[in-house]
């Protein structure tokens, strides 16, 4: 049975200025021993950005490394971040149910 990660990234808060405009170009990173999986917009000029974006990813194995990385643009360390994000694991043979009977419509 394969298992999905449905990860949605809303906003993050407080973050520290990078940029000498005293504002970040933050975006943000999911990845899974290190290997990028899914990459968000790149939001410009903010220390607050809202990002509302979803991705579905395969849920990593026992003993992956899951990281959730707040980077900069044009910097490459991370930041130290309030981020909200909602997490939820499908199970794969739960949406081909749906498909099939037709609860996820036509």
């Amino acid at each position: 049975m394969y298992k999905l990660l449905v990860w949605c990234l809303l906003r993050a808060s407080d973050l520290v200025s990078k940029d000498l405009n005293g504002f970040s170009d933050p975006y943000f990173e999911l990845k899974v021993n290190g290997k990028c999986k899914y990459k968000s917009s790149i939001k410009k000029k903010t220390l607050n950005p809202v990002w509302d974006e979803m991705a579905i990813v395969g849920l990593p194995k026992a003993g992956e490394l899951l990281e959730m990385v707040c980077n900069e643009k044009y910097d490459l360390q991370n930041y130290d971040c309030k981020i909200v994000i909602y997490i939820s694991v499908i199970l794969l043979s739960n949406i081909m149910f749906l498909s099939t009977s037709g609860a996820l419509g036509p």
